[in-house]
């Protein structure tokens, strides 16, 4: 699966090349964790942009992503601190949840949600 089952979107990519199937901003950087809050993500890239390329983004459905920690099928994913995805933690967001499977540093199928929710671990 690629994208195509999501919705997507397309941005300009900043002054850095990106990695396929990462999280990125609307401004198109890579996301990261603000605290304990996900305020800069906007989807996932289907590209490998070079610095100023177009690319598209797929930010609600199903898409590939880049893991910084292994998941599990329906775990509820956030931005790591390495700006891939990792299963939430208590007071923090979630913007997906895990379809298929993957190990750490793998990719896995996620349906994205399309901004980020608040989690309270229950």
């Amino acid at each position: 699966m690629n994208y195509g089952q999501g919705d997507r979107f397309t941005v300009v990519c900043g002054a850095e090349s990106l990695e396929q199937y990462a999280p990125v901003t609307i401004v198109g950087a890579y996301a990261t964790v603000f605290s304990d809050q996900v305020l800069d993500f906007y989807g996932i890239n289907q590209e490998k942009p070079q610095p100023n390329d177009h690319f598209a983004v797929v930010v609600r459905g199903e898409t590939k992503a880049r893991l910084a920690t292994a998941s599990s099928v329906g775990d509820l994913m956030m931005v790591a601190g390495s700006g891939y995805l990792s299963p939430v933690n208590s007071g923090y967001h979630a913007v997906g949840r895990v379809v298929f499977q993957a190990d750490s540093g793998g990719i896995a199928n996620v349906y994205l949600f399309g901004g980020p929710r608040y989690y309270n671990g229950t």
